[in-house]
């Protein structure tokens, strides 16, 4: 991951929680700013961690001389009760860095956790679990690989870098054949993806089918038939209506991909804690 954005980031981050006075709480207790601490972040849930370069910065950005070492590396599985984070340096600091560093370490080790879930549910079947564009503003790259730290695979980063003609696009320009012939004289060695919403919609893409094929909001009988259709000359998404409940019984029908935006969006936070564990006061 890129330093100057999660730099940048974070930044975002502490000043929504700091604003311009700064953790008045703690400023008002120890003003002069010699107090050492040491503390250490521990998990109260099991779960796969991501993250990790996130808590480092945080501390980082507020002061620089702190040390921050991680027991667990990201991808690696934890349990309750499991030191994630030895910190050692200004107790200021640490107080003013503690929830910011929580909650991205809580929503991207969610996200990782989950994500591993899906994973290991689809595993016998060969079947890759895919991210989508529905994350949360200004975090989707953090997101995305935390779904690649669970396993996961990521679809399109943004409009930028991949093709997916959508139900909207076709609404627009009606005839999807065209839509693909176009696209590939103007996109020459691009992947296209076309999202169709029924089998009548995929009857009409059979003579050129695209590179993938989205089957969206389909039931499973219609998977199931629309990879009769497909017959292998293209691969195959499925997206939309996705539960967990769901993923290994669309698995078993022969499709290549299964997109969900649960890992990202609603993926359960995994709690940690912060320990302040002995203080001193100190020289600064």
């Amino acid at each position: 991951m890129n330093w100057s954005f999660i730099e940048k980031v974070v930044k975002l981050a502490l000043e929504e929680d700091l604003g311009a006075r700064g953790d008045l709480t703690t400023s008002a207790l120890f003003p002069d700013d010699g107090w050492r601490a040491q503390a250490e972040i521990i998990a109260r849930q099991r779960g796969v961690l991501a993250g990790q370069d996130l808590v480092k910065a945080v501390f980082k950005v507020l002061d620089d001389r702190i040390m921050v070492e991680n027991e667990v590396e990201n991808g690696d599985e934890f349990t309750v009760g499991q030191r994630i984070f030895l910190i050692e340096g200004s107790l200021k600091t640490v107080l003013e860095g503690e929830r910011t560093a929580l909650n991205f370490l809580s929503h991207l080790s969610g996200i990782a956790t989950f994500t591993r879930k899906c994973v290991q549910e689809v595993k016998p079947f060969g079947v890759l679990i895919r991210d989508t564009r529905k994350t949360h503003p200004g975090i989707r790259l953090l997101e995305k690989e935390a779904v690649k730290i669970g396993g996961g695979t990521n679809h399109r980063s943004g409009l930028f870098d991949g093709v997916l003609v959508k139900d909207n696009h076709l609404k627009a320009f009606q005839n999807p054949v065209e839509a693909i012939t176009r696209i590939r004289k103007t996109l020459p060695g691009w992947e296209i993806e076309v999202e169709v919403e029924s089998l009548e919609q995929l009857r009409k893409l059979l003579p050129q089918l695209p590179d993938v094929v989205m089957l969206d909001n389909f039931g499973d009988e219609e998977i199931e038939e629309a990879v009769k259709l497909i017959d292998g000359r293209a691969k195959i998404e499925v997206s939309g209506g996705v539960t967990f409940e769901r993923l290994r019984k669309i698995a078993s029908l022969g499709v290549d991909y299964i997109s969900l935006s649960a890992i990202t969006m609603a993926a359960p936070p995994v709690d940690f804690s912060l320990e302040v564990m002995a203080v001193q006061k100190g020289i600064d």
